[in-house]
């Protein structure tokens, strides 16, 4: 992977591979070899019709979003505005759905199992990046921690997606679910995070067992980049909004 590779593959940290036999032996209980290897098979033109698709969605329903955007704000301008209304809602329902896919398509295009080949494969680190953007989720952060999940899966001491966080939470008890079904955490998070290395330019202990000093200014200079996007977009948004 990515990160291992420029890690050095640290002799230090042994891999416990119980965790991984485990996964591996419930896979193949309800997959065969052959059902996955042909589930893993890349095709670019299938790759390049699901990207298409998705995003083509998510602009579609933004695009009708926007277009009713004044009926949701007053729904009860005036009489007949009712049928307008609800096509609004329908619309941010809708593309509220499609948009919480986002982060799957980033998870696809960072193991770059979209596109394949020397001709294709620069679209799976472009299109990642169009992903994050619109999930929050910078794709040199995410790789480096998703590649040492990969790497140390199950074991709760390196494995980074079970040390808890706010946007990896222990859902042990009630109360954690329903805040993390909010979405609240995720949100705190991934604001506070993307500001944090962007702005900052700040590396929790956590973080600093899965980044090299390469990936590291990698991902300080990804996230600063992001942040002034971010900014112009919200500056974008402001200028552009209609006068009432």
């Amino acid at each position: 992977s990515f990160c291992t590779l420029l890690a050095g593959m640290d002799q230090t940290a042994e891999v416990d591979a119980s965790p991984r036999q485990a996964s591996l032996a419930l896979s193949h209980k309800w997959l065969s070899q052959d059902e996955l290897r042909a589930l893993s098979r890349r095709d670019n033109v299938a790759g390049a019709a699901q990207v298409a698709g998705h995003l083509g969605l998510v602009a579609f329903l933004g695009a009708v979003n926007l277009a009713f955007l004044p009926y949701g704000a007053n729904p009860i301008r005036s009489n007949d505005a009712w049928p307008e209304f609800g096509i609004w809602l329908a619309a941010v329902v809708a593309q509220a759905f499609v948009m919480s896919f986002l982060f799957h398509g980033e998870h696809e295009l960072v193991h770059q199992t979209v596109f394949d080949g020397r001709d294709w494969a620069w679209l799976n680190k472009a299109f990642a990046n169009v992903y994050g953007f619109l999930c929050f989720r910078p794709p040199v952060h995410y790789r480096c921690l998703h590649f040492n999940h990969h790497r140390f899966t199950g074991d709760p001491a390196r494995d980074p997606e079970l040390q808890e966080s706010l946007i990896d939470m222990k859902l042990d008890a009630l109360w954690k679910y329903a805040a993390y079904m909010t979405g609240v955490p995720f949100w705190i998070e991934r604001l506070t995070t993307v500001a944090r290395h962007g702005v900052l330019e700040m590396v929790v202990p956590r973080e600093g067992a899965f980044l090299t000093g390469y990936t590291r200014r990698q991902m300080l200079r990804e996230a600063w980049h992001y942040t002034l996007a971010y900014v112009a977009v919200i500056g974008a948004a402001f200028a552009l909004w209609p006068a009432p």
